[in-house]
């Protein structure tokens, strides 16, 4: 008898456990405003990058191991790094003043936030490299005439208030 309840408490207390553990929490990315977090494939730094998260985004965490969250991310398993997870929203509003004035010609980690961002929110397929060239003024302008901002090519506070509040 004893070992009955002894063998129904342990099958209770597993079916617990593994549904608490299938159970996704919610985490905002923990990032400085002009950075992003990379979604990698595998939980290593030298897996490859599937996307980026910005500041205050949120993830669903199903699972944490040796300092990596596995997370979904456009309906496939995902990897990020935990320490950049918080799990309350992040202060600080959204930051656009805190952000350069970019342009043609500028170059800046600022760029490649800018780049990351188009891309993610136009679908372009801008390079990554951190330098305002013709493809980016060339996507910023689309994307000021597709938001009915001042078409100018030049990202400023208007431009990048919009493009943090979409991203």
């Amino acid at each position: 008898m004893i070992v009955k309840k002894m063998l129904g408490f342990l099958l209770a207390l597993s079916l617990l456990l593994s549904t608490s553990a299938a159970l996704a929490t919610t985490y905002y990315v923990n990032v400085g405003l002009r950075s992003d977090l990379n979604v990698r494939d595998k939980a290593s730094y030298d897996s490859n990058v599937i996307g980026h998260l910005f500041k205050n985004d949120t993830v669903d965490v199903k699972a944490t191991n040796d300092g990596w969250a596995k997370i979904s991310y456009n309906g496939k398993t995902a990897y990020v790094r935990s320490s950049y997870l918080s799990k309350s929203r992040i202060s600080g509003g959204n930051g656009s003043s805190s952000f350069p004035k970019l342009r043609l010609g500028s170059t800046s980690a600022s760029v490649k936030t800018l780049q990351r961002s188009l891309n993610k929110i136009l679908g372009t397929k801008l390079t990554i490299s951190g330098r305002f060239d013709k493809a980016t003024k060339a996507a910023v302008k689309e994307f000021q005439e597709a938001y009915n901002l001042k078409v100018d090519g030049v990202v400023g506070s208007k431009t990048w208030a919009k493009i943090i509040e979409l991203r």
